[in-house]
């Protein structure tokens, strides 16, 4: 299928390498950033499927790029690592709908790994169905306003369909 993209952000260039090679085994493709400010330009042009950030980073936290994320209205998975779990990143994090939080270092890399698959297909299911309810509210919205004169379409629509049988019974077989 299509080749789908995840950014990888981790100030650590080991553990940026780490996440990058065990989630291109997984068929990915990866691009890696060192910084949230490296990936923030490309995260609106090249939206990725998934993103996967550490926490703790100078400058700006994994929990800030993903609260300015979402405030550019970017519903792009998140999964976030922390050296440092605790209640108040868990909390966070929930309230930006992120995915997951990992705990460094990661015991699990196929834990990680399902994350990133089922906020991915999660996301995509979502699509679909805001998809499908925008045509549904134009069916209706379309409908609707059919049904402000029902009387003249229902009579219309009567009309046409005698017109038709009427065409069918007198046509010379």
């Amino acid at each position: 299928g299509i080749m789908r993209t995840v950014f990888v952000i981790d100030d650590d260039g080991l553990m940026r390498e780490l996440l990058s090679r065990l989630i291109e085994k997984s068929d990915f493709r990866v691009r890696a950033f060192p910084s949230p400010q490296h990936a923030l330009p490309l995260i609106d042009s090249a939206y990725p499927d998934a993103i996967v950030s550490d926490v703790q980073m100078p400058g700006m936290t994994g929990i800030e790029l993903a609260r300015c994320v979402r405030e550019r209205g970017i519903r792009v998975p998140f999964v976030l690592v922390t050296g440092k779990p605790d209640a108040e990143i868990e909390e966070q994090a929930r309230q930006l709908d992120v995915s997951q939080v990992f705990e460094k270092p990661i015991k699990d890399a196929s834990l990680l790994l399902g994350a990133v698959e089922s906020a991915i297909s999660k996301r995509h299911e979502e699509e679909r169905t805001a998809g499908l309810d925008r045509l549904r509210l134009s069916f209706l919205t379309g409908l609707a306003h059919e049904l402000r004169t029902p009387l003249t379409a229902i009579k219309l629509a009567l009309e046409s369909l005698f017109a038709s049988r009427e065409a069918d019974l007198h046509s010379p077989e």
